[in-house]
């Protein structure tokens, strides 16, 4: 038994240094797998998840490029500008 226990432990460390060889991401794919089956029994929730976590960072990506926006058109449209008065959308 004590044979048995140590060719476990030599397995199980050999398999840990090739895990940590990979990363972080090995062990995340790993969970990923193992969690697979649940998740696809509920596969509606996944859709509306991810559509949801799409919808939510568009949302997030306009609200933080809208203000630099109107900062440079007004910066175009002014007459201190170095463009000149005129806007380039006229």
């Amino acid at each position: 038994m004590d044979a048995m226990t140590a060719a476990l432990q030599r397995l199980g460390a050999l398999a840990m240094k090739v895990l940590q060889g990979f990363g972080h991401a090995a062990f995340f794919f790993w969970d990923l797998l193992v969690h697979a089956p649940a998740a696809l029994k509920r596969f509606s929730l996944v859709v509306r998840q991810i559509h949801a976590i799409g919808n939510l960072s568009l949302v997030i990506i306009l609200a933080s490029v809208w203000p630099w926006v109107l900062c440079w058109r007004c910066r175009c449209t002014t007459r201190w500008s170095p463009m000149g008065p005129r806007s380039p959308w006229a």
